[in-house]
């Protein structure tokens, strides 16, 4: 059991078996796969059974009741039961999701280098499709900023491992690692959200070497309709829904950005930002320019140290408006 999938599942009956299909279709053979189902309420365990029945899918199901830790509990619930059974690397996904036919083995081959890598998240074409044009439209202010944060973090603490540009996700839903370094750093934390970007975070801050590979992909849904609190779901509905809609947690203030980086917290992702410490949608509109122009101006230097002094020197004038935006 060298490789084992790891799957939270609650409420996916009509989803678990196009997921199940796509792990059965793998190139690099059908993997051990775990489903954890936490607090279900429909036939989401008959259906996985006799899809993989059918398929030829090795497949464990672990039910338990629903946590407050949530899809954390799930994961870690479900890692458990794979390094008890032998497992040398560890991934995990959605039952929502669609995982490409290379998926296990481009995977595999990353964590035979590394120890932890972080796939690619795409969209489920067919449903994207259905959504309506303001999701895209709020969207693009997002992705300049994510953009323009990826770059900002390559310039003060370049990893040579991830050259810019790269994705950055820490997803869940496509994350995968060494059995050696999940136990090392502790394993999934008991969280309803964010446990995906808190494990990654703590294997670099073990000093473990994590890949964002843009060959290990897995497609997403785009339903509206989601389990975890936090999630993807939430994210797109809130989108659609309002102007106003939050911005992906993982962003920041530039003047959260800076403070970090100046106070020597270079580690990819952030850690979880304090109450009213994320960047709000209108803040991230209203400030792109003086982000922009910040990126602009590191990029002009020749390295990271000459750059985190102009940084710690720059009056409000050089950064505009950065210190401010909160």
């Amino acid at each position: 059991m060298s490789t084992v999938v790891i799957l939270p599942a609650r409420d996916e009956a009509e989803r678990i078996g196009a997921c199940l299909a796509a792990l059965a279709a793998q190139t690099a053979g059908p993997p051990e796969t775990i489903l954890v189902v936490n607090g279900t309420t429909d036939d989401t365990v008959a259906v996985a059974r006799r899809t993989a029945g059918e398929l030829g899918l090795p497949l464990t199901v672990s039910e338990i009741p629903a946590s407050p830790g949530g899809v954390g509990t799930a994961r870690a619930y479900g890692a458990e039961i794979a390094l008890a059974a032998g497992a040398e690397r560890l991934l995990t996904s959605d039952a929502d999701c669609l995982a490409a036919p290379d998926w296990v083995a481009r995977a595999e081959a990353w964590l035979a280098r590394v120890d932890g890598v972080c796939g690619k998240v795409a969209l489920i074409e067919e449903e994207a499709a259905l959504l309506p044009p303001e999701f895209f439209e709020r969207g693009a202010i997002e992705h300049q900023w994510i953009t323009l944060t990826l770059e900002f973090e390559a310039l003060l603490a370049p990893d040579p491992l991830n050259p810019h540009p790269h994705h950055g996700q820490c997803a869940g839903c496509n994350l995968g690692v060494t059995a050696e370094a999940y136990r090392a750093i502790g394993g999934f934390a008991h969280r309803p959200t964010g446990e995906d970007r808190d494990l990654v975070r703590r294997l670099r801050l073990a000093g473990r070497r994590v890949r964002h590979a843009d060959d290990v992909v897995v497609r997403a849904s785009c339903r509206l309709a989601g389990r975890a609190p936090g999630g993807m779901a939430e994210a797109l509905r809130h989108r659609i829904a309002t102007e106003a809609a939050p911005v992906d947690s993982v962003l920041r203030p530039l003047s959260a950005m800076i403070e970090r980086h100046l106070a020597g917290d270079r580690t990819w992702p952030p850690a979880d930002a304090p109450p009213g410490g994320s960047l709000a949608r209108a803040a991230a509109h209203e400030g792109l320019p003086a982000l922009a122009a910040c990126v602009a101006a590191l990029r002009a230097l020749p390295d990271p140290e000459s750059r985190r002094r102009w940084l710690a020197a720059a009056p409000e004038a050089q950064v505009p408006s950065s210190r401010a935006m909160r």
